[in-house]
C-alpha cells in the first residue's frame, strides 16, 4: 500500500479531472496484461488516487471518466468498476454518453438518473457520480434544445511508450 499512499499524498489538492488525466498512462499500461491481478489493482490505485478530490469541471470529469470505463470494460472483463458492486455506475456514464463515449446526449439525463437510483442500492459511491453527471455536468451543458454536447480537444493524453 506504500506507494498509492504517498501517489494520493501528492494529489491531494488536486481536482479529479486533472488526476484522470495525469493517472490515464499508468492505469492503461496496467490493465493492458488482462490479469484479473492487475485490473484490480489500477482500479484500487486509481481509487487511492482520487479518494478525496473534488471536480472542478465536472463536465470534462464526466468526459474522461467514461474513457476510463470504456478502457476498463475491453481489458478487464467480469471485474466490476469503479469497485465491487459498482458495475452499474458505468452503465449509467455509457447511457448518458452512448456508445463511444464522445458526446453526452443531453435527452439521456432522465435514464441515467434512474440508473443512478438503482446503483445507488448496491454501491456506496453511486451518489457522487450521480452529482457529478446529473446535477452538475448536465445543466452545465444541455441549455435550451441542444441535443448533445462534445469535447473538442482531447480529452485523456496520448501514451508513448516508454
Amino acid at each position: 500500500m506504500g506507494m498509492a499512499e504517498v501517489k494520493s499524498d501528492s494529489y491531494s489538492n488536486s481536482p479529479c479531472e486533472v488526476i484522470l488525466y495525469k493517472e490515464f498512462c499508468d492505469f492503461k499500461k496496467t490493465i493492458q496484461t488482462k490479469k484479473r491481478s492487475d485490473c484490480i489493482k489500477a482500479r484500487n490505485d486509481l481509487l487511492t488516487a482520487t479518494g478525496t478530490c473534488v471536480a472542478d469541471n465536472s463536465v470534462l470529469l464526466s468526459f474522461r471518466g467514461i474513457q476510463y470505463i470504456k478502457l476498463f470494460r475491453s481489458y478487464c472483463k467480469g471485474i466490476a468498476f469503479p469497485q465491487d458492486k459498482c458495475n452499474k455506475v458505468s452503465d449509467c456514464l455509457q447511457i448518458a454518453f452512448g456508445k463511444f463515449g464522445k458526446k453526452l446526449f443531453c435527452n439521456m439525463k432522465n435514464l441515467a438518473n434512474q440508473c443512478y437510483e438503482r446503483a445507488k442500492k448496491t454501491c456506496s459511491v453511486a451518489d457522487q457520480y450521480q452529482d457529478v453527471l446529473i446535477n452538475r455536468a448536465f445543466p452545465a451543458v444541455c441549455t435550451s434544445n441542444k441535443k448533445f454536447h462534445t469535447i473538442k480537444r482531447p480529452v485523456l493524453p496520448s501514451c508513448s511508450h516508454h
